[in-house]
């Protein structure tokens, strides 16, 4: 019993403890989203994707971590503490082939046609793909 007890107060506590400011940014526009975020974040977002309108960005922090992330409309690209890059993903629901490198693209559209990418997340060389007939697929891409 006292182990539950102590189970339950360490998840309760990381819960209060954890914060975020990402919904504070939603009526700013791309460069005020971007100001109050690491160097790193900012130049591999004006490098990757100058063109592209941010939903939201900010940080998340819970009781050992922070990190940043900046949302797009189909995907999320997150970063450490340091504003170094950690992945793109994309959250829960169908996503398109349209960011996609060209050969990736065809493969999937050869070997997968009637299958919706559910899921995409890229993590140093290796992008991720969750297909909705429970297939994953993994790249190497550079």
């Amino acid at each position: 019993m006292k182990k539950l007890f102590l189970i339950l107060s360490i998840c309760w506590l990381q819960n209060t403890v954890a914060q975020d400011n990402i919904e504070s940014s939603k009526n700013l526009n791309n460069s005020e989203k971007l100001k109050y975020l690491p160097k790193g974040v900012q130049n591999f977002i004006n490098k990757k994707y100058p063109n592209d309108s941010i939903l939201k960005a900010g940080y998340k922090k819970n009781l050992w971590v922070k990190t940043y992330e900046v949302h797009y409309n189909e995907w999320i690209i997150e970063f450490d503490e340091e504003g170094n890059w950690i992945k793109n993903y994309t959250p829960d629901g169908t996503a398109t082939l349209e960011s996609l490198p060209n050969e990736i693209k065809k493969v999937i559209q050869k070997n997968y046609p009637k299958q919706k990418i559910v899921k995409l997340e890229q993590k140093d060389d290796n992008l991720y793909i969750y297909l909705d007939n429970n297939k994953n697929l993994l790249f190497k891409v550079k």
